[in-house]
Order: C-alpha cells, then sequence, then structure tokens
C-alpha cells in the first residue's frame, strides 16, 4: 500500500508533536535527559526535512526515475 508524500509529512509532524510532549514529560520526570530528547527529535525533524525535500523535487525525480513512482520506463 502506498501513501502519499503529504499524507507523510503530516504523520512525522503529528510524530513530532506528540514525542515533544512526551519527552518533556519524561524529562521533567528525570526519566530522559534533555540531551536525548534533542538528539531525538533532531532525527523526527530530518526526516520531515528529507520528506519536504523529496515533495519540493517531485516533478525532476519522477522525470528522472519514474520507475520510484510505479511508472514505465
Amino acid at each position: 500500500m502506498r501513501v502519499a508524500l503529504g499524507q507523510q509529512i503530516e504523520e512525522v509532524g503529528t510524530t513530532l508533536d506528540e514525542r515533544r510532549a512526551d519527552y518533556d514529560h519524561k524529562i521533567a520526570l528525570r526519566k530522559m535527559g534533555p540531551s536525548l530528547a534533542e538528539y531525538r527529535t533532531r532525527r523526527l525533524e530530518a526526516v520531515k526535512r528529507t520528506l519536504l525535500w523529496l515533495r519540493r523535487h517531485e516533478d525532476v525525480l519522477r522525470q528522472r526515475c519514474p520507475e520510484m513512482f510505479g511508472e514505465r520506463v
């Protein structure tokens, strides 16, 4: 099953918001250090930036790599 790029971006954004709240709670309870929370948040932010980059360049990617999109060459 394919999931649209926009939906993937939306899901990562939602997950980021949820994780930030969860990490803040864990930091307050001293179950997680701030540096680990920041590191994990940065990793998800990198995923979101990558997906946003893919969306910005989708037209070019479709032209150059049609097989990635299930299109015949």
